[in-house]
């Protein structure tokens, strides 16, 4: 029974150890990999063992340690162009003139990447923290490249051209052309700003990049288009702007989606375009909506909008007022072969008494009613008679009454006679002789 105890717990130790050993054999390996890798001069990612106002120790494994000088932790800020106050007098800095900088030192304990850069003067490896982030930010930017994925960056300097931009310690030209929707020649409009762009050319060889930040621009305005797109519906109102006017009607910018504003959608009836510009706030409404694919002469789909559809339709409003068969009478205008034309004075509807109708009609124009030389009597108007009408109906284009003198006298001479017929019969010689019995 001993023996057995003695035995299991032999077995037990030696498992421990076991694990032990392949617990330090991994350590070993990992340690003479990054070895290797550092002799091979690729990134490695070393602990910061502690730092230095010289620089920093790091841990390279086999018992080795590497040192960072401090000067790749220092970082110059970007110089501004300074204006003497007298713009007269050009400002300029001493030769000598130390640039503002920032050291920002690793603590112990933290993981950092660095590059193998030489041996010192007493046998220690010298290692690049600054070259190998460079490294490892120009492999970022090659793979955004090569994804065509968005890169962001900070707007370093301006120069001829374009800008400077720093994407993740890489130096990238940002052209004028390609800075915004329109080039931006102000040196001073972007610096400083972070911006998202896109990598548009980029050469190895020559460490050389052109990022686009239009191309971000235009990207997110056509996704700003797509989404308003997908929520405007016919019957909707909308505020915009007119962004444009030409015989094709009026564009009209709803927060980054344009659309048109046909010319008969713009007011009612056939009176002028009314005088609106480039610039003008307005409310429309959506008219009609063309989805992508339906329309051959529409392939990417449109919007219609319309600003008298907002407004009250004046034919409508003058059948209300002015019902068929109801009475005008006005004060003639002009009279030529087609008929006449006269200014509405005074209404009646189903016998009532004349009332004054108001000049002021459509946009502050008298109502006109016109008869055709069909419909007008024996007896020719001139200008300034006064004359009556029955209205036969509305003219939607031009606004006004179509009426008929013609009917207006019949009615008048059916009135007549009616009245006649009601009137007493006259006395006959048979009942004054009555009377006088």
């Amino acid at each position: 029974m001993e023996d057995k105890m003695q035995h299991d717990s032999v077995g037990a130790e030696s498992k421990e150890d076991w694990a032990a050993r392949q617990e330090m054999e991994a350590l070993f390996a990992q340690e003479e990999g990054l070895s290797k890798k550092i002799s091979s001069r690729q990134i490695v990612w070393a602990n910061v063992i502690s730092s230095t106002p010289e620089g920093v120790w790091v841990d390279i494994g086999e018992k080795r340690e590497g040192f960072i000088p401090a000067s790749d932790f220092t970082f110059s800020a970007p110089k501004k162009n300074l204006k003497s106050p007298d713009s007269s007098k050009k400002h300029k800095e001493p030769k000598d003139a130390p640039a503002s900088s920032a050291i920002v030192m690793p603590k112990p304990g933290e993981k950092i990447a660095v590059l193998y850069a030489g041996k010192r003067s007493d046998g220690t490896t010298l290692l690049s923290h600054r070259k190998a982030k460079m490294e490892l930010s120009w492999e970022g930017v090659a793979k955004s490249f090569r994804e065509h994925s968005r890169v962001s960056g900070k707007v370093v300097s301006g120069i001829k051209g374009g800008f400077l931009v720093d994407i993740s310690g890489v130096t990238a030209f940002l052209p004028s052309s390609l800075a915004d929707f329109r080039p931006v020649f102000d040196t001073e409009a972007l610096l400083n700003k972070t911006i998202e762009c896109y990598i548009i050319d980029l050469n190895e060889a020559d460490k050389r990049v052109v990022a686009s930040r239009k191309a971000v621009l235009e990207e997110q305005a056509a996704q700003r288009r797509a989404k308003i797109f997908s929520e405007v519906e016919a019957g909707q109102v909308r505020f915009g702007r007119i962004s444009k006017t030409s015989v094709e009607g009026l564009t009209i910018d709803i927060g980054g989606f344009k659309g048109l504003i046909r010319p008969e959608d713009i007011a009612w009836g056939e009176a002028s375009t009314p005088l609106y510009k480039r610039g003008d706030k307005l409310r429309v409404k959506v008219v009609s909506k063309i989805m992508p694919g339906t329309d051959p002469n529409k392939p990417e789909g449109a919007v219609y909008f319309g600003i008298k559809q907002l407004l009250p339709n004046p034919a409508e409003l003058l059948r209300k007022k002015y019902p068929s068969g109801s009475i005008v009478t006005g004060t003639v205008i002009s009279v030529d072969s087609s008929g006449v034309a006269f200014k509405v004075l005074a209404s009646q509807v189903k016998g009532e008494k004349q009332k004054p109708v108001s000049e002021k009609g459509k946009k502050g124009s008298p109502v006109v009613a016109f008869c055709p030389a069909s419909q007008m009597d024996e007896e020719a108007s001139k200008v300034g008679d006064e004359v009556g009408a029955l209205v036969s109906g509305v003219d939607a284009k031009t606004f006004r009454l179509f009426v008929s003198i013609k009917r207006y006298n019949e009615k008048q001479e059916r009135a007549r006679v009616a009245q006649y017929l009601k009137a007493p019969s006259p006395l006959t010689l048979g009942d004054i002789l009555s009377a006088e019995e």
